[in-house]
């Protein structure tokens, strides 16, 4: 009898044991691909965890159509992990600044990030916080070029005092932030479409011109099918900026859009 409390003792120490070790095992980055949206910033951004230890971090501008970007490298130098935590730091040599940031699992597919960066003797400049959902296949920005590569290369002139045009922006709703675009031609056929981060799928609603009326800087959508009902209402804030709320079947929120203007040529 002694002998079988004592071999259960053991039993329990180890036990006890592994499971202390596993609860203090340090969080590690996942290897992937994590995307998400900076609202403050407007700002697309994403996270490559690659295996042979070279990482890369993106920040893609959401106002251009993904025009302009920036992209820092790091290693596995550069991150340390605690048990709640891990902390990348990337310097920026050309502005003597470091951005840090700080990620946190929210679950096994998203992380929460507060990003800070720092000028050479740590001294707070900036920070921001947005949240990355893994993608196992192409990015959403890499979706969004590949679905309007012709529309993009097409801009040329526009009219600042009207609504037509190609416009990226987000939409935000109680739980979510999403890349949206709209192609808008009053004198034609205009098209929303929301696209899902972390998928390969995007929602479309397209609208007639009938759909479409304008009176002064307010314009309202509206279209009913057998499939949906779906109104927008939105103002133009500036020439070149778009302020609306939307209510589908398949989606609502309030939402913000650039209008997309040709790249400079150089």
């Amino acid at each position: 009898m002694k002998k079988a409390l004592i071999a259960l003792g053991v039993i329990c120490l180890t036990f006890t044991a592994t499971i202390r070790s596993e609860e203090a095992a340090p969080l590690a980055l996942k290897v992937g691909f994590w995307e998400g949206i900076g609202i403050d910033t407007f700002s697309y951004e994403l996270l490559q965890i690659n295996p042979n230890g070279k990482h890369r971090a993106y920040t893609l501008g959401i106002h251009g159509g993904f025009q302009s970007y920036q992209l820092n490298g790091f290693d596995n130098s550069d991150i340390s992990c605690n048990n709640s935590e891990c902390t990348i730091t990337m310097p920026k040599p050309i502005r003597n600044e470091f951005t840090h940031l700080i990620i946190t699992p929210l679950t096994k597919e998203r992380y929460n990030v507060i990003e800070i960066v720092t000028d050479k003797d740590q001294k707070h400049i900036f920070s921001r916080k947005y949240e990355l959902q893994k993608q196992s296949g192409r990015s959403t920005p890499r979706q969004f070029i590949a679905k309007n590569k012709q529309r993009l290369q097409s801009i040329s002139s526009y009219d600042d005092k009207e609504i037509n045009g190609f416009w990226t922006g987000v939409m935000t709703n109680t739980d979510s932030s999403s890349l949206i675009s709209f192609d808008i031609d009053p004198n034609s056929s205009s098209q929303l479409v929301r696209y899902i981060n972390g998928t390969q799928f995007n929602f479309s609603l397209d609208f007639a011109p009938g759909d479409i009326e304008t009176l002064g800087k307010l314009t309202t959508i509206e279209t009913i099918s057998s499939e949906s009902t779906t109104k927008i209402v939105m103002e133009q804030i500036v020439p070149n900026a778009l302020e609306g709320v939307i209510y589908s079947d398949n989606f609502m929120g309030s939402f913000k859009l650039y209008r997309v203007k040709a790249p400079k040529s150089d």
